[in-house]
């Protein structure tokens, strides 16, 4: 079955917007026990936004910081690919909005032109009522300039294209990228593990944890080849790619 023929459910979430809020995961968590599977916050400002490791993430005015919540049932290990399918539902709203072709670092970075364009981030809770999962990302659409520490390592689509963007048409978009990619799991389409494949530019690359990327596994697991000729294979977690 192909991306045009996947049955999507009708939304029937609500999609939340804030001109401006502390972190679109903090509030999403936060307000959580009221909002069903699928609820989607978004803003154009952050005061203090999330990146890995407890590290910030720069929002600032032209970005679109965006956050889903996700439930199920139950934990799954098939729920791991709930970050790289995000990458996947970002590559095709962008290149739907803005029409610009991007590349993915494993798992979760969004790079063009060899700088980061978007950043997703994923925090999960398990507890009685099953599992729930906040999806964070921040894309740098409109931004003109960034701070003098980021411009060797961060670009916008305005800076690519030249053109403004419409946040709020982006915000539709990506929400129903990701309801797409989101609909079967912990299942999902061999066509959005394909994209995956086509779009993640950190095969060939040398990384931090030791020998070469070679290839994306069958769960979006990074498949490396060591100094000796062995495999290893990397599920989660971050990289440096040179």
């Amino acid at each position: 079955m192909n991306r045009q023929e996947m049955t999507v459910p009708a939304r029937t979430a609500p999609v939340l917007f804030k001109e401006e809020t502390v972190s679109t995961m903090t509030e999403l968590k936060e307000q959580a026990s009221g909002l069903p599977h699928g609820a989607v916050l978004w803003t154009l400002r952050q005061t203090a936004g999330k990146g890995r490791s407890g590290r910030s993430f720069a929002s600032p005015d032209g970005g679109l910081y965006y956050s889903m919540l996700l439930r199920y049932a139950q934990p799954d290990e098939r729920l791991l690919a709930v970050t790289p399918l995000a990458a996947v539902a970002v590559v095709r709203a962008l290149r739907r909005h803005s029409g610009i072709e991007t590349e993915i670092k494993w798992p979760n970075d969004i790079l063009l032109g060899g700088k980061k364009l978007c950043g997703i981030l994923t925090e999960s809770v398990t507890g009685a009522g099953g599992m729930q999962i906040i999806v964070g990302i921040g894309i740098n659409v409109n931004t003109r300039e960034f701070p003098t520490e980021l411009r060797s390592i961060a670009c916008s689509v305005f800076q690519e294209t030249g053109k403004t963007g419409d946040l709020a048409e982006l915000a539709a978009i990506l929400t129903g990228e990701l309801d797409r990619v989101y609909a079967k799991l912990p299942l999902f389409s061999p066509e959005d593990l394909e994209e995956y494949r086509d779009r993640c530019g950190t095969i060939g690359k040398k990384i931090s944890q030791g020998g070469t990327a070679r290839r994306i596994g069958d769960d979006f697991s990074l498949v490396t080849e060591l100094d000796d000729g062995s495999e290893k294979e990397i599920r989660f977690g971050e990289i440096f790619q040179t």
